[in-house]
């Protein structure tokens, strides 16, 4: 059973098509990683603009997966952006998202041997 994450919306998404699903799973495995890293130097930098462009990315998944937490979270991150906050502000919520993410990646590579 899964922790971190809900195929539900994501098979709804994609008509249940399974090709569709895995290569929407594979997009999210392969970039959330590296968009989580990207986000991490734009809060330590204060490159708004940088955490906004990975977080518009990632959000999509959020949905698609029914990660309702991480995507509080990722709504949280973007208030911040838009008030252009400090970093202090957004440490911790930060921290909260990347684990959640990292969960769920780490998750769907066991669970569907990708």
């Amino acid at each position: 059973m899964a922790l971190y994450y809900n195929l539900g919306p994501l098979y709804e998404n994609c008509k249940e098509n399974p090709e569709a699903i895995k290569e929407k799973l594979l997009v999210f495995i392969e970039g959330a990683p590296q968009s989580l890293l990207k986000m991490k130097m734009g809060i330590t930098e204060k490159k708004y603009n940088r955490v906004k462009k990975q977080l518009h990315f990632i959000m999509p998944f959020l949905e698609l997966l029914g990660m309702d937490s991480a995507l509080e979270e990722a709504h949280d991150i973007k208030a911040w952006i838009l008030r252009e906050g400090k970093k202090k502000e957004v440490k911790e919520i930060f921290k909260s998202f990347k684990l959640h993410v990292k969960n769920a990646v780490k998750e769907l590579k066991k669970d569907l041997s990708l």
